[in-house]
């Protein structure tokens, strides 16, 4: 099957059940996207789990 990286938001949840009935295998990765543009809003891992923000903030700040 065909492997496909999804950050749609609410839409990617619909495209992803289309590629798992079409024998694919989707990665919904759109909290990922969140937390590298700085954006820690009311959704996705970061909700549930606070301590990812920080973590985040570390992992994808390169020095200048």
């Amino acid at each position: 099957g065909l492997m496909v990286l999804l950050g749609a938001g609410l839409l990617g949840k619909i495209y992803l059940a289309v590629i798992l009935a079409r024998g694919g295998v989707g990665i919904d990765f759109a909290s990922v996207i969140d937390l590298c543009c700085g954006y820690s809003g009311n959704r996705g891992e970061h909700r549930l789990n606070s301590y990812l923000v920080k973590m985040a903030a570390g992992a994808f700040s390169f020095p200048r």
